[in-house]
C-alpha cells in the first residue's frame, strides 16, 4: 500500500514539474537541495522527485555548466536508486 501512495505522490509531482517554467524549476532545485540538506540523506521519495526535477531541468538548460550539473546529479540519483533497490 505504501508504494502505491509514493507512486501517486510522484505522479502528482511530475505533473507539477511539467507545468513549471525555467525560473520555477530553478527555485524548485534550490528547495530540493535544502530539503536534502535538512533530511541529511536521500530518501526514496527525494530520489524519485530529484530524478523528475533534474530531468526537467536538463531539458531547459542553456549553459554547459547547468547541463553538466543536471546530468551529474541525475546519474548520482539513478545510482542511489539502484543501490536502494539492491541492484548496485
Amino acid at each position: 500500500m505504501t508504494n502505491k501512495i509514493v507512486c501517486l505522490g510522484t505522479k502528482k509531482y511530475e505533473y507539477k514539474i511539467k507545468n513549471m517554467g525555467k525560473a520555477e524549476l530553478l527555485l524548485e532545485m534550490i528547495l530540493f537541495q535544502e530539503e536534502r540538506k535538512d533530511t541529511g540523506y536521500l530518501t526514496p521519495n527525494l530520489i524519485d522527485r530529484g530524478l523528475i526535477l533534474f530531468d526537467a531541468l536538463l531539458k531547459v538548460c542553456e549553459t554547459y555548466e547547468m547541463q553538466s550539473l543536471c546530468s551529474s546529479y541525475l546519474k548520482h540519483l539513478f545510482l542511489e536508486k539502484e543501490r536502494l533497490n539492491g541492484r548496485y
